[in-house]
């Protein structure tokens, strides 16, 4: 990997609608579906230095890669929420989420297949989160995500994702 001095800022275009409807205040259903076009995408590819295109790095020749504006991208999903009052002192809170991405113009994400295509692997992960509110000016939330501990990277960000990780937050509101 090399600098690339010629990149340029990619842009994202998007939009979101939602839907929220409450059941006599005991039930509260939240659905919406979002959508962004990334324009001027980033990703590895093949680069060349003045002409030169692999480089003598430690006694191994490797291929000269930088990244660079070569892709766009669209980014799409649902999302559907669901919180119910089960007692007084007692609140259920679900969250699905289900995000899609295509990724075009790039020769370089994360696999290759049998015929060499280029794809982004499918991932999911499973979380739990639980609150309690100890007043109404304190609270304690804790959580356990990716609790498959799923390898995964957030489309088009080439950055890995945390293993299982254990979430604690004290929040106070004053």
């Amino acid at each position: 990997m090399v600098p690339n001095n010629q990149l340029k800022p990619d842009h994202a275009y998007g939009g979101e609608l939602g839907l929220s409807i409450n059941f006599n205040d005991s039930v509260l259903l939240d659905l919406s579906t979002y959508y962004t076009h990334l324009d001027n995408a980033m990703t590895r590819d093949a680069f060349n230095i003045n002409g030169v295109t692999e480089i003598n790095y430690d006694g191994v020749s490797s291929a000269v890669q930088a990244v660079q504006n070569n892709a766009q991208a669209n980014i799409y999903g649902f999302e559907a929420g669901l919180k119910a009052q089960l007692t007084k002192d007692l609140q259920l809170t679900s969250l699905f989420s289900l995000t899609k991405g295509r990724h075009e113009l790039s020769n370089h994400l994360f696999a290759i297949e049998a015929n060499g295509s280029p794809y982004a692997p499918a991932w999911m992960t499973f979380n739990i989160r639980a609150q309690y509110q100890f007043s109404n000016t304190l609270s304690f939330v804790s959580a356990l995500e990716n609790i498959s501990n799923e390898g995964y990277r957030p489309f088009a960000s080439g950055i890995s994702a945390p293993g299982t990780h254990l979430i604690f937050a004290i929040t106070y509101k004053n």
